[in-house]
């Protein structure tokens, strides 16, 4: 069976956290609401967040924890490792050969998407080569960068193109 794991950015601790997938909405809509009311209700009271199990002493309950995450950070992992044996997930952005590419997923499998286009003007994909690349970062991480005005955690003018000085996981587990 294939293992389902995804990755989010604590809010509150600022800093990446993996486990189970949790969207949420806190509240019932009310029934006389329009629809923009109710799909405005809705998007206020919804919680993206990453579970996953805590700690406890032996012969005791683990508890299940769970933690609010951004919700445009969160990506799930492809089943692959890169080249360091990182776990790759979507949203991470490879460097495969000369190129840079984002991994996305379409429903049906994983992919990575190229960032530049090529000298035609095409833009490359790779269905089976993730593998094949390292992972240098990610979108979310780069968005943030991007948003602050004080960049001296990264001083980079296009942070795509940018070498990035530590991976996405904190745990380099190996390939079982």
């Amino acid at each position: 069976m294939r293992q389902i794991e995804f990755r989010g950015w604590d809010i509150e601790k600022n800093k990446w956290v993996y486990g189970y997938y949790i969207k949420y909405i806190t509240a019932t809509p009310y029934p006389i609401s329009t629809q923009y009311e109710r799909d405005k209700f809705i998007e206020e009271h919804t919680k993206h967040m990453i579970a996953y199990d805590g700690s406890s002493d032996w012969g005791l309950t683990r508890p299940l924890i769970g933690v609010d995450v951004d919700p445009r950070s969160v990506g799930q992992w492809t089943g692959n490792y890169d080249e360091l044996k990182n776990k790759v997930f979507e949203g991470d952005i490879l460097k495969l050969g000369s190129d840079r590419a984002v991994v996305e997923y379409d429903y049906t499998e994983f992919y990575a998407m190229s960032i530049e286009p090529n000298v035609q003007g095409h833009v490359s994909t790779w269905c089976n080569l993730i593998s094949d690349g390292t992972v240098m970062g990610n979108i979310f991480e780069y968005e943030v960068l991007r948003s602050k005005k004080d960049l001296s955690i990264k001083k980079c003018d296009d942070p795509l193109n940018c070498q990035v000085t530590h991976y996405t996981s904190s745990v380099k587990p190996s390939p079982s």
